[in-house]
């Protein structure tokens, strides 16, 4: 079960938003429970004719009685809205991960996103959050 916070705020050209999540993830190899904390914010600001630069910053710690797993992400980008509902985004990145025993490794990333606000609110609900946005797991 994870549970967790978040808020979002917009004043002028400026937009934001934090979260904070606290759970237990089960390990498929050990069947075990491990305890996962996440938090992050993120923002943009928005040049008008819908260019946006944003940025982004996600820290996921997953712990168990012998080991413990930090994962940082940091990415800067920038998103172009086509119409209120719809936008297109590119990002680069870097992603860092470090075990208990000071093993560290590090990857920069691009991304390319689009998404779609359905209804007539556009953007009245947060992202999706979770370890996998955190550690840029994906397809």
């Amino acid at each position: 079960m994870t549970y967790g916070i978040q808020s979002a705020f917009t004043v002028g050209p400026i937009t934001g938003d934090a979260h904070l999540g606290r759970g237990e993830v089960e390990s498929t190899a050990t069947d075990q429970t491990n305890d996962l904390t996440y938090y992050g914010a993120s923002g943009a600001y928005g040049f008008g004719n819908g260019f946006y630069a944003t940025g982004a910053g996600f820290f996921g710690r997953v712990e168990d009685r012998f080991s413990t797993l930090d994962v940082t992400t940091v990415e800067l980008g920038a998103k172009f809205a086509l119409t209120r509902n719809f936008d297109i985004a590119a990002t680069v990145g870097k992603v860092k991960a470090e075990d208990g025993s000071g093993d560290t490794q590090e990857e920069t990333f691009v991304g390319l996103s689009a998404s779609f606000a359905f209804g007539p609110q556009g953007a009245a609900t947060f992202g999706s959050r979770g370890i996998y946005q955190v550690l840029k797991v994906g397809f």
